[in-house]
């Protein structure tokens, strides 16, 4: 192993510190899900360009060995990472060594286990701002190693920091059906199929022009943090069941939903990207919109300019505008952005939640003041997802619809949240006066 100094610290101290009686052991700590980060961060990260499917899973990181390069690292925010420590484990001395950089890592507990979650991002963070040389920071490092792919380390790997061979060339995440190997992508010809290999879920409304596409839900529930377990001594085993009593909200937490948003305006852009989770966005600095398309709000289908163009004739001229300046190379694409309103739509912008933050989202998005265009992809990403989250919500007796409506109160009342019978309410939908078809269909006017 090379040199594991991330951390500037005082060398005589970390001497005279003796690590050995609070050394956590691999009993103690052990990791509890990982998703398939490389098939996961390609395919988000291919739209900021508009690049082509890769046509082999080497290719695939090689893509991300370039981004990893260039220091765009926000496309590891794609990813979730879960480890698990027992809360005994932690003396003085453990919980000091990793209290100051928990700013990147989100940390839940139930009666008996610490679970700390985060992208590949957030670890690498972590443990760059850490004291390697502490044993419990070393042991989170080798947890974490195990089940991160080599490719998306290659900066700490080329600084010299961690040894290459510390880290698995793939890692596959096993919960997924119908694995995919080298072999399959070197006998797929197109490639166009190879991102079946995640979790997709059908969107409320497949035909739509404007649409969500899920492209991953993380594998991760309930079953996965109980266990059977095994206890052998003198008097023979003694064996039994670990059953988590971690509350449903904290449980949100470690989960993450990646959610492709299609044709949305650069006005909704603007402001879903202001909820502060992993974003891969289509870039204007790179992809030509000499054909792009853009949004016109219902209410402003009779609207006109003083010169007495309508808003979709606006639109047009800029669009004409923006092609003449790219075509002549009077003005590079980065720069012939300005041209276009702020009504262009982004063919495609990725997001990566935390199932609690998809919920605080739809919260706010779905609500009646939001405004008009997120609320519908808001509403048609809740039809999307709620089948599928109340099943991960069952064991508690509740539905996602009620922690949508209760996370507020829930922040300050642990207790506040009514919890119902999981077959009556499973069955709970969006009202129509609410949907309103979200298939665009606007409300009338009064």
């Amino acid at each position: 192993m090379k040199i594991f100094n991330f951390k500037r610290h005082n060398k005589e101290e970390s001497e005279d510190r003796s690590f050995a009686s609070t050394s956590v052991s691999a009993s103690t700590l052990s990791p509890v899900f990982h998703n398939d980060a490389v098939t996961l961060i390609d395919t988000c990260c291919r739209c900021c360009t508009n690049a082509k499917p890769p046509v082999s899973y080497n290719a695939m990181v090689i893509y991300i060995l370039g981004r990893i390069k260039l220091h765009h690292e926000s496309i590891l925010e794609h990813s979730n990472i879960v480890l698990k420590i027992e809360a005994d484990a932690l003396t003085a001395d453990n919980y000091f060594a990793i209290i100051d950089n928990l700013q990147y890592i989100r940390v839940v507990k139930d009666q008996k286990y610490i679970y700390l979650a985060a992208s590949i991002r957030g670890w690498k963070e972590f443990f760059r701002h850490s004291d390697m040389d502490h044993p419990t920071i070393m042991q989170l490092f080798t947890e974490f190693s195990v089940i991160c792919p080599r490719c998306t380390v290659a900066d700490l790997i080329n600084e010299g920091y961690v040894d290459e061979y510390a880290f698995p060339e793939e890692v596959i995440d096993g919960s997924y059906e119908d694995d995919i190997t080298a072999d399959d992508w070197d006998n797929n010809e197109s490639g166009s199929n190879i991102y079946t290999y995640l979790n997709p879920i059908p969107s409320a409304d497949p035909t739509a022009e404007k649409n969500v596409n899920i492209i991953n839900c993380d594998d991760l529930d309930i079953n996965l943090l109980n266990f059977d377990w095994m206890v052998a001594d003198d008097q023979g085993p003694e064996t039994g069941k670990y059953i988590t009593e971690i509350n449903p909200f904290d449980f949100l937490k470690l989960g993450t939903i990646t959610v492709c948003f299609t044709n949305m305006s650069r006005a909704a852009t603007h402001q879903i990207v202001r909820h502060r989770n992993g974003i891969t966005q289509e870039s204007m600095r790179y992809v030509n919109y000499s054909d792009a398309s853009f949004y016109t709000p219902s209410k402003a289908e009779n609207v006109k300019l003083s010169n007495g163009q309508t808003l979709d004739e606006f639109y047009k001229s800029c669009a004409n505008l923006y092609v003449k300046a790219v075509d002549s190379k009077s003005l590079t694409k980065e720069d012939a952005r300005n041209i276009l309103p702020i009504g262009v739509e982004c063919g495609k912008l990725y997001m990566t939640f935390t199932w609690y933050s998809l919920a605080k989202f739809l919260q706010l998005r779905m609500d009646k003041a939001a405004q008009e265009e997120i609320r519908n992809y808001a509403i048609l990403l809740y039809e999307s997802i709620k089948d599928v989250m109340d099943e991960k919500l069952a064991p508690w007796g509740i539905t996602f619809k009620s922690v949508i409506n209760s996370i507020d109160s829930w922040c300050t009342d642990p207790y506040s949240v009514e919890y119902t019978d999981c077959e009556e309410s499973c069955d709970e939908t969006v009202s129509d006066d609410e949907i309103k078809d979200a298939g665009i269909i606007e409300e009338e006017e009064e």
